[in-house]
């Protein structure tokens, strides 16, 4: 069988790429997005209520997937290049599209819901949003499964005398969307798990030389330069602010 579903909003977010973009949400506290319900919805009656909760369930489209192939294994980048099911995973190649995440709500505004720890790019469409309930959502005797195997490193996150430079520059001129200390700390989320490909991360393990290879996301409308330093982990080269693009709001 087959259903069709009508997005009940779009989400404005800090991220307008995949790269770059948390791979779980609440991995990073300072992300931020809001998401803006459609306009043929009545907000100010479906939302009554939810104001009273700290978190929601968001569950939401990878409109950005391209692979229309059908995927039975995937290799998540913590298992370093070995295969699981796709049902064993949160690979974004699944047979429909459609991911799951919990977030923070801070406030809601009209029809504008804002949201921290997020893990979506900007124009992802929402299918629907329901309260986050710790007494039946939490599972206390849950187990992690093959993620046992493979637990996550975190690594450092450096910030060179440039880059420190621009973005109190930026701050300066009024053009940083965060106070210093909360961007940098954005940045450093965003970094510390990671966000090459596996296939640059196993490359660069055997070519020491590869190590001068640079890297960059977009965050805030701000293109972030960082390389890769072995065990020393990631180092910001440069941020410049980004024209943002005409199709974008925010």
């Amino acid at each position: 069988m087959s259903y069709s579903f009508t997005s009940i909003g779009i989400l404005h977010s800090c991220f307008d790429e995949k790269c770059g973009t948390p791979k779980q949400s609440r991995v990073s506290p300072h992300s931020t997005a809001v998401l803006e319900l459609a306009p043929q919805l009545d907000a100010a009656a479906m939302l009554e209520g939810l104001e009273t909760f700290s978190h929601l369930w968001v569950l939401w489209v990878f409109h950005a997937n391209q692979n229309l192939n059908e995927i039975k294994k995937v290799r998540p980048p913590r298992m370093g290049g070995e295969k699981a099911g796709v049902f064993a995973s949160r690979s974004p190649h699944r047979p429909n599209p459609i991911g799951l995440s919990v977030v923070k709500l801070d406030r809601i505004d009209g029809r504008l819901l804002y949201l921290s720890g997020v893990d979506f790019v900007s124009g992802t469409p929402v299918l629907d949003i329901k309260p986050y309930i710790p007494k039946w959502d939490r599972v206390a005797e849950a187990t992690d499964g093959w993620l046992m195997d493979h637990p996550d490193t975190v690594l450092p996150v450096e910030f060179s005398v440039e880059s420190l430079q621009q973005l109190e520059k930026l701050q300066t001129d009024g053009q940083l969307p965060l106070p210093l200390p909360q961007m940098q700390n954005l940045i450093e989320e965003c970094l510390a798990n990671d966000p090459r490909p596996v296939p640059y991360r196993k490359l660069e393990e055997v070519r020491p030389e590869a190590i001068k290879q640079q890297y960059g996301f977009l965050i805030h409308n701000l293109n972030v330069v960082f390389k890769w330093q072995g065990p020393l982990g990631f180092l910001v080269t440069g941020i410049e602010k980004r024209v943002p693009r005409t199709h974008r709001d925010r």
